[in-house]
């Protein structure tokens, strides 16, 4: 196997043996912090972790001021990086063509000429905050402000979110406001799963009619 390819394998399963580590840890020894920062780490990369939910349910152990704070600062870190880690993965060169297309796109060059609003509006909104990630990386954002913006769009996010769920607790409503986002975010995880299983054929049909 390549060194390169050694090493990026390395690299994820690394952090991605800590995260799931701290998770475990936060549950065994009901330490919420350290399963949040968990949760934060891993969720905010592209693992498909119910990140909203988590939010909504630490509202019942933490205030919206430092889940948005806290927050905030964990996404930072995670979608830092997330782009150390997808640099190296489109160093190997078999994504070139992919990248070229991708960077010819009307649409990428907008966000690259107003990449802080566009990742900073992404990022409380609900437009997908992933393609605006990889636009990031390919576009190699500056690390400071792509900190900055994450943490701003992100923490006002969770702010929100936390807000909404303090609130529901009011009215012993979370455990429902947890089970309905559960509920949308495998509803949304399944349907893109089964679009990218439909591309993924669409390509392979056109391989063979090539060949």
């Amino acid at each position: 196997m390549d060194k390169n390819v050694k090493k990026i394998i390395y690299y994820g399963a690394g952090y991605l043996i800590a995260c799931s580590f701290l998770i475990l840890m936060g549950f065994v020894y009901n330490k919420r912090i350290i399963d949040f920062i968990g949760v934060m780490l891993l969720g905010n990369t592209f693992v498909p972790v119910p990140l909203d939910t988590h939010v909504i349910f630490s509202s019942h152990f933490l205030s919206p001021g430092f889940i948005a704070v806290f927050g905030g600062v964990l996404t930072g870190i995670a979608v830092l990086f997330e782009k150390t880690y997808l640099k190296m993965v489109i160093k190997l060169n078999k994504f070139d063509k992919f990248v070229i297309f991708f960077s010819d796109l009307k649409v990428v060059k907008w966000v690259e000429r107003n990449m802080f609003l566009s990742i900073f509006v992404s990022g409380f909104s609900f437009i997908p905050f992933e393609p605006f990630r990889l636009i990031a990386v390919i576009d190699n954002y500056n690390n400071v402000k792509y900190f900055i913006s994450t943490f701003l769009g992100r923490g006002l996010r969770y702010y929100l979110l936390a807000y909404a769920g303090l609130n529901f607790i009011k009215y012993d409503w979370l455990g429902l406001l947890v089970v309905l986002s559960l509920f949308f975010f495998f509803i949304i995880t399944f349907r893109s799963y089964l679009k990218r299983k439909k591309r993924m054929k669409l390509n392979l049909g056109k391989n063979e009619i090539k060949i």
